[in-house]
């Protein structure tokens, strides 16, 4: 008897290849088998299995990546002291202020900042002192910030966003080569 495999993939992205019995052929025409012994048979010709990251999942469980965890890790790692931020900090997204309170020499970087994917700036304003990140784009990135930045002292988080003029008050600015 003829064997046929037939390629379907698991909801992993693993291929899995299943067995199909197939009667020998008359006139050219196959003739399904009727046996209950001869019904398709599951065979996996991989040894792969579900990757570790997608199999024995317990979605009730806490999180094992707590922003505090993250934080005091990185901080032993890079031998830190644990020194809080400001109490008001910001979150810049395009960097334009971190930028332009660096050239100004009104920025300097904060010690205790144990982040390993951002920087982050301290500046005074009117005698109060603030925290900033610039470059926090992108809505997980920016509340991952955002935790790291509650537990290591910060009490307001302020984030810039920018979708345009609301209200005409003036022409929008043109580009520097010359478009809009």
């Amino acid at each position: 008897m003829k064997r046929r495999f037939k390629k379907r993939y698991h909801a992993a992205g693993v291929p899995l290849y299943f067995e199909v019995p197939v009667a020998p052929r008359r006139c050219h025409s196959p003739v399904p088998l009727r046996s209950s012994l001869l019904q398709p048979r599951i065979k996996m010709l991989t040894k792969q299995k579900a990757p570790p990251i997608l199999s024995h999942k317990d979605y009730a469980a806490p999180s094992a990546f707590r922003p505090e965890n993250l934080m005091r890790e990185a901080r032993r790692q890079k031998v830190l002291p644990a020194i809080d931020i400001p109490p008001v900090c910001i979150l810049d997204p395009d960097g334009d202020i971190v930028r332009h309170l660096r050239a100004t020499g009104r920025a300097e970087r904060h010690p205790g900042w144990a982040c390993y994917h951002t920087e982050l700036f301290i500046f005074r304003h009117d005698g109060h002192e603030y925290g900033i990140v610039g470059c926090a784009v992108g809505a997980a990135f920016a509340v991952l910030i955002a935790e790291e930045m509650f537990v290591s002292g910060c009490r307001f988080v302020i984030s810039v966003t920018s979708s345009g003029q609301i209200r005409s008050v003036q022409p929008p600015p043109k580009k520097k080569n010359g478009r809009k």
